[in-house]
């Protein structure tokens, strides 16, 4: 959103946690909250990132996240660009990538609950 490009070395030794979401997707909204409090909990880490693709433009998010802010680095995608090159295929998901820089987890749907079990896959991907 704030033109800072995400490079793949910037990741690599990190546990990067991956979102996708859109505009107007309920259990998108509800998971929000909770993925603001994990964000939280890991910002003093250095080995930890937060990235959100949202299927929609700079211009549809802005609104939306000035009134409900997502506290990660949001990147806004063409309309099929996350299933195309992401992989991604069902909203909300969340992804954890290991610091390898392979796959790690994948949530395959979302919403109420999603902290907890993204806190303990974020915690089991720490310790490899």
């Amino acid at each position: 959103m704030d033109g800072n490009p995400i490079r793949k070395a910037d990741l690599l030794g990190k546990v990067t946690v991956i979102n996708y979401w859109f505009v107007g997707c309920p259990p998108c909204e509800v998971e929000r909250p909770a993925l603001n409090e994990l964000v939280n909990k890991y910002a003093g880490r250095n080995d930890v990132i937060f990235i959100s693709f949202a299927r929609n433009s700079k211009e549809e998010l802005l609104p939306i996240l000035r009134y409900s802010p997502l506290l990660c680095a949001v990147v806004p995608t063409e309309k099929d660009f996350i299933k195309k090159h992401l992989g991604g295929n069902g909203f909300p998901s969340n992804i954890i990538v290991g610091k390898d820089g392979k796959y790690f987890y994948n949530s395959l749907a979302s919403g109420i609950g999603i902290a907890n079990i993204l806190e303990q896959q974020i915690e089991k991907a720490l310790r490899q």
